[in-house]
């Protein structure tokens, strides 16, 4: 099992659309294509414009072929016609993949 940590950070003003736009059509298009989500999160001290979620997945490969399918959903290809603009509502993505410790304990 390998983890990958994403963090946005949110334009100034788009928090709510970021967070409907991830429950409404994010978490359940990942479901579909086999994307695994752990959690997701914003810190406590909410400065508006975090947002952090973690993602499981099987191995590396079934990462690298998961998430072509979810560019390319049709879904998924209408959302993001739908951002104003053209844009979405994050302004940067950090993407960490995480290989867990042999100690570690796993959900």
């Amino acid at each position: 099992m390998i983890y990958e940590l994403r963090q946005y950070t949110v334009a100034a003003g788009r928090m709510e659309e970021c967070q409907t736009l991830f429950q409404d059509v994010i978490d359940p298009l990942f479901k579909e294509v086999g994307i695994r989500p752990v959690g997701y999160w914003q810190p406590r001290e909410r400065d508006g414009q975090t947002f952090i979620y973690l993602l499981a997945f099987e191995s590396v490969a079934s990462r690298e072929a998961v998430w072509p399918r979810f560019i390319q959903h049709p879904r998924w290809q209408e959302a993001k016609s739908r951002f104003p603009d053209g844009v979405p509502p994050y302004e940067k993505v950090a993407a960490t993949v995480l290989d867990p410790m042999s100690y570690s304990p796993l959900p």
